[in-house]
């Protein structure tokens, strides 16, 4: 997503959105910061919707 349009998304989202952009394109920054977006995302979501243990990544 460019990010001209995912900070338009973060501003419609209001004051709970987070937002990082990161240099480079979607395949260059492929895995650099997955771990910090899987633990933000499952402490907001719950163990539920969190991949099965062993899952790939």
């Amino acid at each position: 997503m460019p990010a001209k349009l995912a900070l338009a998304l973060a501003a419609a989202a209001g004051p709970r959105a987070r937002i990082a952009v990161v240099p480079g394109d979607h395949v260059s920054i492929f895995g650099v910061r997955d771990r910090e977006a899987e633990a933000l995302f499952g402490a907001r979501v719950g163990p539920a919707c969190m991949p099965a243990s062993g899952a790939v990544r």
